[in-house]
């Protein structure tokens, strides 16, 4: 099941990380939000993941095509620092707050 962001750090206290592990959350949050972006854009032949177009969209929560291609960035940048020997806990807490910085821009587009 998709891990709501805002519970990640809950997420990553409860549980011992390694790198690989990281890296696979990662990969799922990449395929999750590329196929909100599909949902989003009405094309939901080529959704990967089994959740339905409308749980995308709903998943999506006011976020932009252009606001979830941002997220995927994100995530690729951020795993290659991973990949690097960047520290496990800075690309958490950089995911995090580049995530947000990306919901506030996309919530004040909407007002």
């Amino acid at each position: 099941n998709y891990i709501k962001i805002a519970n990640f750090a809950d997420f990553y206290a409860k549980y011992t990380l390694n790198k690989t592990n990281l890296n696979i959350i990662f990969d799922l949050l990449q395929i999750f939000t590329r196929d909100m972006m599909i949902a989003l854009t009405g094309k939901k032949d080529i959704i990967y993941s089994s959740e339905s177009e409308f749980k995308l969209i709903k998943l999506a929560n006011g976020l932009s095509v252009d606001g979830l291609a941002n997220i995927v960035e994100i995530i690729t940048e951020e795993k290659k620092r991973l990949s690097l020997g960047a520290n496990q806990d800075g690309v958490i807490y950089d995911f995090l707050l580049k995530f947000l910085e990306v919901r506030i821009k996309c919530k004040k587009q909407l007002v």
